[in-house]
């Protein structure tokens, strides 16, 4: 079983997709996010999307400084 582990996307859509190109990415049997997904770039709500579906996800603290800070009604 291959595991494989990231971090700090940080909104960055354009890079996330990179990583799903490469060959570590789409062999791998599980995935994990280790949270930062949102922040800094100007993509998180794919980010979030695109994580939720495809990863075991951690919130980390970009992310849940962001959550504790935001109204209800949506993410971002």
């Amino acid at each position: 079983m291959k595991i494989l582990v990231y971090s700090d996307v940080h909104g960055n859509y354009s890079s996330l997709m990179q990583l799903t190109q490469e060959p570590d990415y789409q062999d791998s049997d599980i995935k994990i996010s280790l949270g930062d997904s949102i922040v800094d770039y100007s993509r998180p709500n794919e980010c979030i999307e695109f994580i939720e579906n495809n990863a075991i996800a951690i919130i980390g603290n970009n992310d849940s400084f962001v959550c504790d800070h935001i109204p209800e009604q949506g993410l971002i």
